[in-house]
């Protein structure tokens, strides 16, 4: 079964690879990566495909379109062709100016709400990952402790602060707002997070990026969510599970971002 498709550029086509396909850097300046369900809306496709420009623009300097790569919707034609349930879209730049793009089956996770994450503090930096790097061996290896402990990912807390997870990004909802930790890395954040803030602030409902305390966590519900997964209640591993408010529509927030 294919699982992992290259670009050509010459010939326009998908091509297998054989043997191993690296999933870091594997010898580039800058590689990014989309996750995406291949039912994702038209909606959903415009918010990945903004996200690859935009940060590629301010990660090489050059528009994405300038390259030999495919766009996100000729990534999700091959995938939904392959028949995958998911993809992720991968973009490399290297040094000598080359672009490569390869694409990888992805099945949607198997994750029950709600979703157990286990704290893990980091002492003394901005970030506790490069957001969106397809460099995630630090975090796998994160992820994987997670697990062994019980939880279902890791909640990154920085200098006291609630940042992000190993698979997705976090929120809060409480009784009068989303809110979301403000982004530090050099790409822009992920669809998921970006749908959900758009659908509360067209209702009228506040949107606010600020620092998220640990201790903040017992005043409302965290969120968790991907592309694949959606969103999700989630809860500190250890603590009680709270019901999310009412006002906040997940079910409506997916709708948008898939066919």
């Amino acid at each position: 079964m294919t699982t992992v498709l290259r670009w050509s550029a010459v010939d326009r086509v998908w091509l297998p690879v054989e043997g191993d396909a690296p999933e870091g850097m594997d010898g580039a300046e800058v590689g990014l990566y989309e996750t995406l369900l291949t039912r994702a809306s038209a909606y959903a496709l415009g918010l990945h495909a903004d996200r690859i420009a935009t940060s590629w623009r301010r990660l090489t300097g050059r528009p994405f379109t300038a390259e030999p790569l495919p766009a996100v919707d000729d990534a999700r034609g091959e995938a939904i062709r392959q028949g995958w349930p998911g993809l992720r879209f991968e973009v490399r730049w290297f040094a000598d100016a080359r672009a490569v793009a390869q694409i990888r089956r992805r099945e949607r996770p198997a994750v029950r709400p709600p979703v157990r994450l286990q704290p893990v503090k980091i002492e003394g930096g901005d970030s506790a990952y490069p957001h969106k790097s397809v460099d995630r061996q630090h975090l796998t290896q994160v992820y994987r402790q997670a697990v062994a402990a019980g939880a279902d990912d890791a909640l990154f807390v920085i200098d006291g602060e609630v940042r992000e997870t190993t698979q997705a990004f976090v929120g809060l909802v409480t009784a009068e707002a989303l809110v979301l930790p403000p982004l530090r890395e050099d790409v822009l954040p992920s669809t998921t997070r970006t749908a959900a803030a758009s659908w509360c602030r067209e209702r009228g409902r506040a949107v606010l990026e600020r620092p998220i305390q640990i201790e903040e966590l017992d005043r409302g519900t965290l969120i968790y969510g991907n592309a694949l997964l959606g969103l999700l209640p989630a809860v500190r591993a250890g603590h009680e599970a709270a019901p999310l408010p009412m006002w906040f529509g997940t079910a409506a927030i997916e709708r948008r971002l898939a066919e």
